[in-house]
């Protein structure tokens, strides 16, 4: 999304000196799923069709798909469209499955090679669920995270349907 436009009224006295330093505009970082360029990498899920807001599909054993920064190559780091893993510690994940089973997500750092990852597991309901993740406390969420990979099921067979997944800081929850 852009920004069109901003306002900053910091006094209503005319005549007033005012610096402004720097500013910082963080936004959630958020997959809204109305594009399939949102995904790549797509491993062992039949029928995927992302739009409309939703990413929905049939699982197979080892379903996966990764999420889009500003790379859709599972070997390289984003350049610009990095999770500041100081600051957004939380992931929600808003998704139905027909299935319970268990869902992983997976995190490269800048700089680490493909096979040097870090992952947390969550258990996943059958039902429309919104999942929240609380990663402040895994010493691996730090740094500058450059790619993520969503394991939305470890059960073959299971109608999938996200709607939204969002990286939010702590604060915000």
């Amino acid at each position: 999304k852009k920004i069109h436009g901003l306002e900053i009224k910091p006094t209503t006295t005319a005549g007033t000196d005012f610096i402004l330093d720097w500013v910082r505009l963080d936004a959630n970082v958020v997959w809204n799923f109305d594009s399939v360029d949102e995904i790549y990498g797509v491993n062992l899920i039949s029928g995927l069709t992302v739009s409309g807001g939703n990413c929905s599909g049939t699982s197979g054993a080892d379903a996966y798909f990764h999420l889009s920064t500003d790379q859709r190559d599972i070997n390289r780091d984003a350049d610009r469209a990095f999770v500041d893993a100081k600051v957004f510690k939380k992931v929600r994940l808003k998704m139905s499955s027909s299935s319970a089973g268990n869902g992983q997500l997976f995190w490269w750092k800048r700089g680490q090679a493909g096979g040097e990852f870090s992952q947390v597991a969550f258990p996943v309901q059958a039902g429309a669920r919104t999942y929240e993740i609380d990663l402040s406390a895994n010493p691996n969420w730090s740094g500058e995270v450059t790619r993520l990979r969503l394991d939305p099921i470890d059960i073959a067979g299971a109608g999938l349907v996200i709607d939204r997944l969002s990286i939010v800081p702590v604060m915000l929850a």
